[in-house]
């Protein structure tokens, strides 16, 4: 079972038509999926939000934005970006963001900038696939081979009009 193999997370947001798309496939396979999104997508993709959210599925913060060494400073920014985000997503969608990505700082950074901004849960991610690798069912298995059971596996999205189909790809290559 692909929910059992991997859970998938989401990060970047496409256009509404390829969101449909993608949010199809979703729902046609059963599979869960969280959509991370930064303060900058949560304005400017105002329409594909309101889709995954009409479907039930769940938006979270990705706090990216630091990606230097970490100290106090950085600490500080990041928790000033997940705290700006979190309260721009709550008044224009009505939604409480439970769970903040991290991708680029060490856990307990991220997990006090989560706790800073009443988050409840820190992923922290290293398995990250850029769908732009799965043009085929075979180059999807070759990319999976090397995460174990039970990662996490970001995906990366642009607004690609092939998104749909090479997210099919990676789920059959699971399967």
């Amino acid at each position: 079972d692909v929910g059992e193999r991997v859970e998938f997370v989401f990060t970047g947001m496409p256009g509404p038509e390829t969101a449909q798309k993608l949010i199809d496939v979703l729902l046609e396979k059963q599979l869960h999926a969280v959509f991370f999104i930064g303060e900058a997508e949560a304005e400017q993709y105002q329409d594909s939000i309101a889709l995954l959210l009409q479907n039930d599925f769940e938006i979270g913060l990705l706090g990216d934005g630091v990606n230097t060494a970490f100290n106090e400073e950085n600490e500080n920014a990041l928790v000033e970006q997940l705290c700006r985000a979190t309260v721009k997503i709550r008044s224009r969608y009505g939604v409480r963001c439970r769970q903040v990505l991290v991708t680029s700082a060490p856990a307990t950074n991220g997990l006090r900038a989560a706790m800073a901004c009443g988050v409840d849960e820190v992923l922290v991610s290293d398995n990250t696939l850029a769908l732009t690798d799965c043009g085929s069912v075979e180059a999807a298995a070759e990319k999976l081979a090397a995460y174990p059971r039970g990662s996490i596996l970001n995906v990366q999205m642009n607004d690609d009009e092939f998104l749909g189909q090479r997210l099919a790809n990676l789920i059959t290559a699971l399967e």
